[in-house]
């Protein structure tokens, strides 16, 4: 066991007996050890030297007389107790040596033993108390005025007895504004009667021994309101005896703002969550479902209540056959992968698949540890569905650009063919076998003439001559035409609204619509069944226009053609239109009758559907825009059939050599002067060679150096009332821009006779008006 280690005690005396008395009484015990010292000076370098415990002090010094040398002694070192010894027992002398900072006072008659030894003890022990309690003290206050809390110290009555720095700088009051007022009654609460009240009852509960809690408003200086967080608690002596009451607070007026600021924006955030177009479909850790917003009941059928802890594989819209991908995606999700989107099918609660794009997020801690995922889904079946559509009808352009070439070089072809065999036939000379030869090269001709325009129709570049027509008159007009392409074991029934409305269509277009229509379904049931036309009205609202995003609202006619044959499987269903695609034998049909359907019926600006079934028969919907005007009515007079010979001078601009040649041959036969040119360039060098009248000029539209409707603004400057005829083997865009949308006496379509021409010409120039600039 450590001994312990000696209290030092400084003796300064400067009587020789006195000391020696003092040293004789502590030396009788080995705690003590005396360092002896005669004057002040000398006791203060001892102080500076050694850790003294206790210092006895003689008051008659020669270097300091009286209470002098103790206020030296303290304000050298006031953490040293000093017992004072003096020779008389002297009241008053005691009590202004105990005001002066002495601990104890002790005659020296009574310098016993133990008698100085327990003195010497005790004061060292009260001293330490009082270091320890000064020290707490100290610890308080500095808690007191520096801490992070309003305090303050009240009496029981309610007096406010010490508010801490912190409460009054944050108020803005001083000391004096509330010192030894009631608590209720100080200025940052009575500007309120229901808080001065509230503070009553809460001081009251406290003195009662109940510590009072709330979150309530106070004022400061400048009149503002903020927000505390208030307690007033009774604080108790070790008895159970309330000794004061002490208010703290915190001001929590910030943190209250961002909270409501929080909330609103939580509000916020959920109002989003709850209107925004996409599922909102939030998961935990494992994956089950804890948040599901209305646009995912919209999408997939699902109540809110019905899917919240649903759990992978979600068997309620993920289908079989994505199973094993929803797993891999998770596995990514929940390693952190933030590009784990997808589209792909779903389910319906009603049994509808979907087709849903998914994008899904991770949601991770601080610490980089997965803690849920956040999905947002939309229904993307409408677009998928209008993408394979572009993609079709930019197929079908590819494939109508390559038509419209093919037609165009294949109808020069047929010119001169149809033209030349004209101009054999003229010939008187002709054996029987050759006029036959030449008449079948004329009707082969005149059949590829008619397969050059079913590519133009599928491909819709063909011009087109509306009228507006009364879709019932049309069908009943083709109706004993229809009987005769179908076989006796096939019932045509025909149901027409007698109130249908008016249409503006080619009539020509519409009728050859019809015809393939039921040859198709003809060919559609080789053992018989039935075959029916109908007609009806129907008007389509923008909400009945969603789910097809390519139509449009307002009034439409429909023409609906269904037979009863074996169907098309939802594999074919895609390709129908696609032109050359059959699913007939070799020989039996060009897959060109259903694209044609579709060119003509999207270039009159109308709609087409399919509804077909494998063994459930096939039913097409056509639509064609509605219109108010009456039908056109357009009487012919077939007693005045023109004459086709004449004398008037005729600029002929062709390309193609050989159509010109032949079309230059057969206009001077009928008695024309002809002037011709290659091109447009060309054309006018000719012109301008030319001093007489120019009658009619004869042009191919698409020619190189410069195009017809080019030379055709210029030719009008110098012969305004001259008539124009354009003729053309290839209706693209070109045509459509030039002005030519509908076949009018100013355009003739390649290929054609030179019966046609003639007469095409003739009509022209014997026209009263001047039709020489198609708009």
């Amino acid at each position: 066991m450590d001994e312990m280690p000696p209290i030092e005690v400084l003796l300064i005396e400067d009587s020789p007996n006195d000391a020696c008395l003092a040293q004789r009484a502590l030396s009788a015990s080995p705690l003590f050890r005396v360092t002896h010292v005669r004057n002040l000076a000398r006791s203060l370098a001892v102080l500076a030297e050694k850790s003294i415990a206790a210092i006895l002090l003689d008051l008659g010094l020669p270097d300091a007389q009286g209470l002098a040398a103790l206020s030296k002694l303290r304000r050298s070192s006031p953490d040293v107790p000093v017992i004072v010894l003096t020779e008389c027992d002297d009241e008053e002398l005691a009590i202004r040596s105990a005001q002066e900072g002495a601990q104890e006072y002790l005659v020296k008659s009574q310098l016993a033993e133990g008698n100085l030894r327990r003195t010497i003890r005790r004061v060292i022990e009260r001293s330490r108390s009082e270091y320890a309690l000064s020290a707490a003290n100290a610890k308080f206050r500095a808690f007191f005025e520096q801490g992070p809390l309003f305090a303050g110290i009240m009496a029981l009555d309610g007096t406010l007895l010490e508010p801490n720095r912190l409460s009054l700088e944050a108020c803005g009051y001083t000391r004096e504004e509330v010192v030894g007022k009631r608590f209720w009654d100080c200025p940052w609460w009575n500007r309120s009667a229901e808080l001065v009240e509230q503070i009553k009852q809460a001081s009251a509960q406290a003195a009662a021994g109940q510590t009072y809690r709330a979150e309530m408003p106070y004022y400061i200086a400048d009149g503002s309101r903020r927000i505390t967080e208030f307690v007033l608690q009774p604080i108790k002596d070790e008895a159970g005896r309330i000794l004061f009451l002490a208010p703290t607070g915190t001001d929590v007026t910030e943190k209250r703002r961002l909270a409501v600021e929080r909330d609103a924006l939580l509000s916020r955030l959920q109002l989003h969550v709850e209107r925004m177009p996409l599922a909102y479909i939030q998961c935990d850790a494992d994956f089950r479902i804890v948040d599901w917003n209305p646009t995912a009941e919209r999408i997939f059928g699902y109540t809110k209540q019905e899917m919240l802890g649903v759990g992978p594989p979600h068997a309620q819209f993920i289908p079989p056959s994505f199973r094993k991908q929803e797993e891999v995606i998770l596995n990514r999700i929940r390693s952190g992968d933030m590009n784990s989107h997808s589209t792909n099918e779903n389910l319906t609660k009603d049994g509808r698949t979907i087709i849903c794009e998914w994008f899904n997020t991770p949601l991770m801690d601080p610490n980089g540890v997965y803690t849920g995922m956040l999905c947002l889904a939309q229904d993307v079946t409408g677009r998928k569905s209008l993408e394979a559509q572009l993609h079709q009808a930019q197929k079908m352009e590819s494939i109508g650009h390559l038509a419209g070439g093919v037609a165009h070089d294949f109808n020069n072809l047929l010119t001169i063919i149809i033209c030349a065999c004209d101009a054999l036939q003229a010939n008187e000379s002709l054996t029987v076998s050759d006029a036959i030869a030449i008449q079948d090269i004329d009707e082969a001709a005149g059949r590829a003439a008619a397969l050059t325009r079913q590519l133009l129709a599928f491909s819709r570049k063909q011009l087109l001559a509306p009228m507006v027509l009364n879709p019932n008159e049309v069908i009943s007009g083709i109706h004993q035409m229809l009987l005769r392409l179908i076989t006796e074991e096939i019932a045509l029934g025909c149901s027409l609204f007698p109130a249908i409305w008016p249409v503006r269509l080619d009539r020509g277009q519409i009728e050859q619509v019809i015809v393939n229509l039921v040859v198709n379904g003809r060919d559609a049931m080789p053992q018989g069944g039935r075959l029916t036309i109908e007609t009806s009205n129907v008007e389509w609202t923008e909400k009945d226009c969603l789910a097809f995003p390519d139509r449009k609202p307002g009034r439409y006619v429909m023409i609906v053609v269904g037979d009863t044959g074996s169907g098309i499987s939802p594999e074919l269903k895609s390709r129908i239109f696609d032109p050359f695609f059959t699913t007939k034998e070799a020989g039996k049909g060009t897959g060109l009758g259903l694209a044609v359907v579709h060119g003509i019926v999207k270039q009159s600006e109308g709609y087409i559907a399919v509804d077909s079934e494998p063994g459930a028969g096939t039913v097409m919907k056509l639509y064609f825009p509605a219109i108010k005007e009456r039908q056109s009515r357009t009487p012919v007079d077939k007693n005045r059939l023109p004459e086709n010979r004449g004398s008037e001078t005729i600029l002929l601009v062709e390309d193609e050599d050989g159509v010109r040649g032949l079309v230059r041959s057969n206009l001077e036969r009928q008695g024309y002067t002809v002037l011709d040119a290659s091109n447009g360039q060309r054309a006018i060098e000719a012109v301008e060679e030319f001093s007489g009248p120019l009658h009619m000029v004869i042009t191919d539209v698409v020619m190189p150096v410069m195009g017809g409707r080019q030379l055709v603004d210029r030719l009008l400057v110098r012969y305004p009332h001259v008539k124009v005829l354009y003729v053309s083997g290839y209706t693209d865009d070109a045509l459509l821009r030039h002005g030519i949308k509908y076949d009018t006496h100013a355009f003739l379509q390649k290929p054609f006779s030179p019966a046609d021409l003639t007469r095409k010409v003739r009509i022209m120039l014997d026209a009263e008006a001047c039709e020489a600039s198609p708009a």
